[in-house]
């Protein structure tokens, strides 16, 4: 579901441009809300209007949400993105709302979509990708189901190493992480978790650089197992 600060949005501080709806726009008199894992949300009303990817892609109609108030979701982002663009599939969005993609897609561009993730950047291309930007050619896989088949791009990950020694964490302690562009949280099993920070707080290298100082949530000391829960869920856009 895309989300634009409206300009009637409480806590919407130095967001700039806001939505106003125009002579165009269809007030679809419900409203609708997103919350995520961080605890940041969103809330407003729905609205159907042009969307458009600047140039580079056709403009479509979509209904979308108009927000009009929030918590924490705008949180020193200093103005730099005034809303979030919802690109998971149909079955994520929120009531009332359409997608963009699949609206677009009915327009003529292409189903495909690919991304460039780094430290302070990113790209992201609607149908064939750059191949100059990969190191080769792509490889697909199938789409792994998680949640019950929830659509979700979800990964196996068959162990996790630190400096060179397995953890001894397979698919079943560790689940089946999702590839969201959208989503900065993973959310892993107590024992998991348990296993890398005792794992890091043993590593010479950790010693090197912050001498006795050690993370917490590893085994207490003096205990010879240790112990955990975790849970979560995330909504992708």
């Amino acid at each position: 579901t895309i989300g634009v600060a409206g300009a009637t949005c409480t806590g919407c501080t130095g967001i700039s441009p806001l939505y106003t709806p125009g002579a165009g726009a269809m007030d679809g008199n419900r409203t609708a809300s997103t919350q995520y894992g961080d605890g940041s949300m969103w809330a407003g009303e729905v609205f159907t209007d042009m969307v458009a990817l600047g140039t580079v892609a056709p403009a479509v109609g979509v209904g979308f949400v108009n927000i009009t108030s929030q918590n924490q979701f705008f949180d020193g982002n200093d103005n730099l993105y005034q809303g979030i663009m919802g690109l998971g599939p149909s079955d994520l969005l929120e009531p009332g709302t359409t997608s963009y993609l699949d609206a677009a897609k009915a327009a003529g561009v292409s189903s495909a979509m690919s991304f460039e993730l780094c430290d302070d950047r990113g790209t992201m291309w609607l149908g064939p990708y750059d191949a100059a930007a990969a190191a080769g050619p792509s490889t697909y896989v199938p789409m792994v189901q998680v949640g019950g088949g929830n659509p979700f791009w979800a990964v196996h990950v068959k162990d996790i190493g630190l400096g060179g020694t397995s953890l001894g964490i397979d698919e079943t302690t560790l689940g089946s992480p999702i590839v969201d562009t959208g989503t900065t949280l993973w959310y892993m099993p107590g024992p998991v978790i348990v296993a890398l920070v005792d794992g890091i707080n043993a590593s010479p290298g950790r010693e090197a650089l912050f001498g006795d100082a050690i993370l917490s949530g590893g085994t207490p000391t003096g205990s010879g197992s240790g112990s955990g829960s975790g849970s979560g869920s995330g909504s992708g856009s």
